[in-house]
């Protein structure tokens, strides 16, 4: 008896990625998954279509930040000044967060087992960690504070 071993496939296809709307640059299915947590169980649909909203939202949410920089003559990200990679690394961690928020919060299934219902349970405490992350990035893209504090 012979067991021929095939590494598993790629969960994205190769070099796959989701638009952004051309100023912010395209995220890769891939990359996420390499650097966030989203295993080989969410689909490529259900990680392109997480992905699609937290681009919606991250973009909705710099929409006047990146009002500015087009105002001073910047035709995408890369083009804002010796700060663009520092800001293209906190686009895709904001982007990235989002959409694994959506998935960790989503991801119960209503054909869940117990097991799986138990085990889905212990996402809840890490999507509002990604929220968290994701805010943060944003802030720091912005140049706000993190933490709003009001005096009653």
């Amino acid at each position: 008896m012979s067991l021929i071993a095939n590494p598993p496939a790629p969960a994205s296809p190769a070099d796959s990625t989701v638009p952004a709307d051309g100023w912010f640059p395209a995220i890769s299915c891939n990359d996420m998954r390499d650097k966030i947590r989203v295993g080989k169980v969410v689909t490529h649909g259900r990680l392109t279509f997480a992905i699609e909203g937290a681009l919606v939202t991250v973009m909705n949410e710099l929409a006047a930040w990146q009002a500015a920089h087009v105002a001073a003559g910047a035709g995408d990200l890369a083009a804002i000044g010796a700060q663009a990679g520092k800001m293209e690394v906190l686009f895709r961690r904001a982007v990235y967060c989002t959409a694994a928020a959506e998935l960790a919060e989503t991801y119960r299934d209503i054909s869940a087992t117990d097991d799986g219902d138990a085990r889905a349970d212990e996402f809840v405490p890490v999507a509002a960690d990604y929220r968290r992350m994701a805010t943060h990035a944003i802030r720091d893209m912005i140049g706000t504070t993190r933490t709003a504090v009001e005096l009653i």
